[in-house]
């Protein structure tokens, strides 16, 4: 990013003196405030690149990649239109005068009410899982997801068809967009219902068991983004003019990023630190935990039983595994069940005795195979 120009911020400065208005023009800080996420936004597409490389790592598998792959999507597109909605940067002479694509599209629509839904529905999935047994696919998951879309679209082509006035207009001589309009509000308005949604389904999933507990996580996510949404709310509506002033623009663009990449890492970096320097211990331990909690406690692990995979891990097909143990504690022979029209169940695959330690694995690719 340039150093802002001086000559140009004078010209603001009066500008805004002239209406009766005090400018803090641009300086090293707005540069620095910027190039610091900017960086930061650098390390989180490398974690996701790793994400990616390692998409088949159970642990990982597990935290649903593609979910947190679009969350870091949102929080980039919210970085890049708050620092020309906020002010950060000069807006003259550049394709970041058009505040109805950038205020709307880029800082808005994909960013923040991407980054609030894309997390919301991360809480719905496990909602669906561990609450109403259902796997993550089928009408009543996908209709309120594309509603919610369907409705910010609109709101979208609106933005962009209705005149400047009613959206979002450039303001030439303060170089700061204008965007205090209703249907600005409304947008919040959706914004809001993801967080509510975030709060009301963590608040249902409290209760699942310790291998795919994210309790503490979720609620970590949840004050954040109550605390930043709530701080947007006000500081947009109170100060429509916060871009002119240093402080707000500021603290406005730190607020936000912290929050995302908090949130983004609180979710993940267990995982991602542990694949980087610990991959096999940690699998062996991931295992572990995932036969403690997932299987022997909730699910009863007996000598001889039907396994009903109550999370259906995001598969609509698998749902029950039969399970044959050894007497000796050894061997154990594993057969895979798919359900039928008629009710009844078809065997698909059937593994042979095997180690205990080759079982671990399988059950734990398997787990991560059917996680979204």
């Amino acid at each position: 990013m340039a150093y802002p120009n001086h000559e140009l911020e004078q010209q603001r400065v009066e500008a805004a003196a002239s209406i009766g208005l005090n400018l803090d023009p641009r300086n090293s800080l707005d540069v620095a405030i910027v190039a610091l996420f900017g960086v930061v936004y650098s390390v989180d597409f490398l974690a996701v690149l790793f994400l990616l490389w390692n998409y088949n790592y159970p642990p990982i598998k597990s935290k649903s990649p593609i979910v947190m792959v679009l969350l870091f999507i949102g929080s980039a597109f919210w970085f890049v239109g708050d620092i020309q909605a906020n002010g950060n940067v000069t807006l003259a002479g550049s394709a970041l005068t058009n505040c109805q694509a950038f205020v709307f599209w880029v800082q808005l629509l994909l960013g923040v009410c991407m980054f609030s839904a894309v997390l919301a529905i991360r809480s719905y999935m496990l909602f669906h899982v561990f609450q109403l047994n259902m796997s993550p696919r089928g009408w009543r998951f996908i209709v309120p997801i594309v509603a919610y879309f369907a409705c910010l679209l609109i709101l979208g082509i609106l933005s962009v068809t209705l005149k400047p006035d009613y959206t979002a207009e450039y303001d030439s001589a303060l170089d700061v967009c204008s965007s205090d309009t209703p249907l600005k509000k409304t947008v919040y308005a959706f914004a809001w219902l993801s967080v509510i949604s975030i709060f009301v389904l963590t608040w249902f999933i409290r209760n699942i068991k310790s291998s795919f507990d994210e309790s503490r996580e979720m609620a970590f996510a949840c004050v954040m983004m109550l605390a930043t949404i709530l701080f947007n709310t006000i500081v947009q509506f109170t100060h429509p003019q916060y871009a002119i002033s240093r402080g707000y623009r500021v603290a406005f663009t730190i607020v936000d990023h912290v929050t995302t990449n908090a949130v983004w890492w609180a979710l993940m970096a267990k995982p991602i630190f542990n694949c980087m320097f610990r991959r096999e211990a940690y699998l062996r331990e991931w295992i572990a935990q995932l036969q403690q909690d997932g299987l022997q406690h909730q699910y009863n692990l007996e000598d001889e039983h039907n396994l009903t995979l109550k999370q259906a891990l995001g598969h609509p097909d698998v749902l029950h595994y039969s399970t044959r143990m050894g007497h000796s504690g050894n061997n154990t022979h594993v057969r895979l069940w798919t359900p039928q029209k008629d009710g009844g169940m078809q065997e698909i695959q059937s593994m042979g005795s095997e180690s205990k330690q080759s079982l671990q694995r399988r059950f734990a690719h398997a787990f991560g195979t059917l996680t979204l």
